[in-house]
């Protein structure tokens, strides 16, 4: 009896620790006599291979709760009866899959009954527009990776590498996996690969989701990883098109350098009660973009007698000679476009009932490089910067069954994203970039900007010069190191009573955000040069230096790259966010209503200006007062959320659904060195990018309506149509600053941007047959605002000519 209390404490302990999303379902249904139809009081119903099951009721009725998504047998057995056992049985997370069983008396057979049940094609518990692929669905695919499929699914749309979900910006975007938050607060971004074959199942929710679920306003993309069985299974998947050597056609087609490795293995490591699954992955490709092109050879160009001449070249007849270069591209893939990824996911599961704990990770491990013009930088193959990036997410949940109507789920996790860009020579010594004493160590002739030539130009086209450092548009243009991390944990508690099913928790996550990026290496290297008594000093006069010459946006870092810790503008960005929500799903008759609400606080970490017209800049040393910003409160809310599914016939479905729903702006947009701030201050650059002071959370309103209808016995389609009202994005706006400010106009971003987006999604599905199994989505959407990113109207607030883009 003192056990329950002891573990609600443990839980309590870890509360201060994410917006965490929902990862098991229930099951539920009747027992009857299969001649008289009389309820079974008692029968118990088991999920076989662990520890989950129920008793009937006195109405005969079942229900299993926090259930794992995946398939699973289910076997029904009472006292006189003979058991039946159902097998395929397909849970999904946040859902109620319904299993009716009618028991035969031990007089009528002899053996117990097995039946091999078939996934159905109309969910009636879902209160919004869920698309579920299951891993076995994953596998029959002809396409690879998790974000390939996804962007299959209605209301998502794909471009440039980006999901964007029912009109919504790409940040708009929610990620989960095993329910922790796999979301980049930086940028939006997914920050986690996951092996395909390490998925039980994927969920896209374009709106309308819980109270349960925020921070994305768009859409969510649920991930669920593999548990490992009571059998031990592995798999070995290889994909290449290595099958000839670069350049050299093969069944009428070049090779593109794609391969890709996949291994998994799971099983038990303590029969039915310790189980583990592991899935690793290496993929290499020579094209990330898949550009595909015919090359060629140019042998013996000559440079252009309009262009600068290398001044390394002879003299002849008092003229420098001109370069001359053999331009060789092979046909397939293009130069200087490479991704390795190695990726692993795992999940170990500890089945102790009435105390369950399943740990999930998932790593992730890129190289790649950086070439946006491939045809300039043919020449400067050996320079291309490199990119380094790691990410990590790391969860452990705790679920403790108090009693049939009631358990409890204690979670943590942690994420760590790391990235670094770098000259492949020099690497972290990025002084030695603009060195051309250093260069000149490692062979290679260094020119300047101020040295001309920089480039090669040859029938008026300009190539990076073979070992330059390139100018405008090639290699190495900066380099850059990335350090982020959260901490995150929540509680949850829920309670069945009746037809209700009570759920309510919180949830707490804080990041540790840290940056930096220096890309002024040769005006900084100059200037030093030219003022050795302040290099030598290292003081303030020094540092001056390093700010105006140098611009480095660091926070977290100090503008030489060591890491600080300190509090202020330039100090590691600590954001804080955490929520409470309470919610009841109502499941009578196969009417499903879905109510709650949510609280969220939302403390970016971020600094504003008291006076934007008059913002401190500081000409001599390229900083902001500390003076003239104050500290931005924390942004509260509240949003409700309501939905109703309900039956028309055994085969039709309606459901409809209301919500608001909130969330931080990219984190990328508020941050912001002072150095960085003071050239936009300085009015010496058009500023592609701005930095943005007290952005407010985007606010989201969605009306959703869907009807799905069950024609066949194999087939069945459903039609959604959305309304979503979309408040506070971030925008473009110029600041003038008043006439007595050292700082001169400078553009900005804040909230102010708008949009409206409607549409209707169809899918068609077809259950397998005859080994055809088969989806159709189209999704017609009308997105209307003044701009589809926060700053794709810079140029015109620029140049003073905004007009509304749609």
């Amino acid at each position: 009896m003192r056990a329950k209390p002891v573990v609600l404490l443990f839980a309590l302990l870890l509360m201060p620790a994410l917006m965490f999303a929902g990862v098991t379902g229930k099951i539920k249904g009747k027992v009857v006599d299969k001649d008289s139809k009389e309820v079974l009081v008692g029968a118990n119903v088991q999920v076989e291979g662990t520890s989950y099951g129920a008793a009937t009721d006195v109405n005969g009725e079942y229900t299993i709760t926090n259930v794992p998504a995946g398939t699973f047998t289910v076997k029904a057995g009472y006292v006189g009866y003979q058991a039946s056992t159902v097998s395929n049985v397909r849970v999904n997370s946040d859902l109620t899959t319904s299993l009716d069983f009618s028991l035969s008396s031990e007089a009528v057979a002899l053996q117990g009954v097995e039946i091999i049940a078939q996934r159905p094609l109309v969910n009636k518990s879902a209160t919004n527009a869920v698309r579920i692929v299951s891993g076995e669905d994953l596998s029959n695919i002809p396409v690879r990776g998790v974000a390939s499929v996804v962007a299959l699914q209605a209301g998502v749309v794909e471009q440039g590498g980006q999901l964007f979900i029912r009109g919504g910006r790409q940040d708009e975007v929610g990620y989960y996996v095993d329910g922790a938050d796999a979301r980049n607060a930086r940028n939006g971004q997914n920050i986690v690969s996951i092996v395909p074959e390490a998925l039980e199942e994927f969920q896209v929710q374009a709106g309308g989701y819980n109270a349960e679920y925020g921070g994305s306003n768009a859409g969510i993309v649920r991930q669920q990883l593999k548990t490992g069985g009571n059998t031990y299974k592995a798999s070995l998947r290889v994909e290449t098109d290595n099958l000839s050597d670069r350049g050299e056609k093969f069944l009428g087609g070049y090779t593109y350098g794609y391969s890709d490795y996949a291994l998994t293995f799971g099983g038990p490591i303590i029969q039915d009660k310790i189980k583990f699954f592991l899935a690793g992955e290496n993929s290499f490709q020579g094209d990330p973009t898949a550009t595909f092109w015919d090359g060629g050879r140019f042998l013996g160009l000559v440079e252009d007698g309009t262009s600068n001449l290398n001044p390394n070249n002879p003299l002849v007849n008092g003229q420098r000679a001109f370069d001359t270069v053999d331009i060789i591209i092979p046909d397939g893939n293009v130069p200087g476009r490479k991704l390795e990824r190695w990726a692993g996911n795992g999940t170990l599961t500890f089945d102790y009932n009435p105390l369950i704990v399943r740990l999930s990770g998932s790593v992730n491990y890129d190289k790649s490089l950086h070439n946006t013009t491939p045809i300039r930088n043919i020449l400067n193959q050996s320079r291309l910067m490199h990119i380094d990036q790691s990410s990590g997410l790391y969860s452990a949940k705790i679920s403790y069954v108090a009693s049939a109507q009631t358990f409890l789920d204690a979670t943590v996790a942690y994420q760590d994203i790391r990235e670094k860009r770098y000259d492949p020579y020099f690497k972290d010594d990025f002084m030695k970039y603009a060195d051309s004493t250093a260069n000149a160590a490692n062979g290679i002739t260094y020119f300047s900007r101020t040295l001309s030539p920089q480039d090669i130009v040859t029938n008026g086209f300009p190539f990076t010069r073979p070992g330059g450092l390139a100018t405008q548009g090639g290699a190495v243009p900066a380099y850059r190191k990335r350090k982020q991390n959260y901490m995150s944990g929540a509680v949850d508690v829920t309670h069945s009573v009746e037809h209700h099913e009570l759920k309510g928790g919180f949830s707490y996550q804080r990041y540790t955000i840290r940056n930096f990026v220096m890309g002024r290496f040769e005006g900084l290297f100059g200037t030093l040069l030219t003022n050795p008594d302040a290099a030598r000093s290292g003081g303030p006069a020094y540092e001056s230096l390093w700010r105006i010459n140098g611009l480095p946006n660091n926070f977290g870092y100090d503008i030489f790259g060591n890491e600080n810790s300190g509090d202020g503008i330039e100090g590691p960005k600590k954001p804080t966010y955490y929520s409470a929500y309470v919610q009841d799903k109502f499941e009578v008759n196969d009417l499903v209503v879905n109510a709650g609400i949510r609280f969220d606080s939302f403390d970016n970490d971020d600094f504003d200006f008291i006076d934007a017209k008059d913002p401190g800049y500081d000409p001599s040393n390229g900083t902001v007062k500390a003076s003239a910003v104050r500290k931005v409160k924390p942004f509260k809310t509240i949003s409700p959320r309501i939905g109703f599914s309900f039956p028309v016939t055994d085969r039709t479905v309606f459901h409809v659904q209301f919500g608001k729903f909130v969330q931080a702006p990219q984190l990328d947009a508020l941050y912001s060195s002072t150095s960085t701030q003071s050239l936009s201050f300085s009015g010496r650059n058009f500023i592609a990018v701005p930095f943005g002071t007290g952005l407010e959370p985007v606010r989201t309103t969605q009306y959703e309506i869907g009807f799905t209808q069950q024609f066949s016995d194999v087939a069945s389609f459903d039609l959604t149509t959305f309304y979503k009202d979309i408040q506070g994005q971030i925008q473009v706006q110029r600041i003038t600053t008043a006439t007595t400010s050292t700082a001169s106009s400078y553009l900005v971003l804040q909230n102010g941007d708008f949009a409206t987006t409607k549409g209707v999604e169809f899918t068609l599905r077809l259950r397998r047959v005859q080994r055809l199994q088969g989806t159709l989505n189209y999704t017609l959407s009308d997105a209307q605002g003044t701009g589809w990113s926060l700053n794709s109207a810079v140029a015109s607030v620029d140049q003073s000519s905004f007009i509304p883009t749609f």
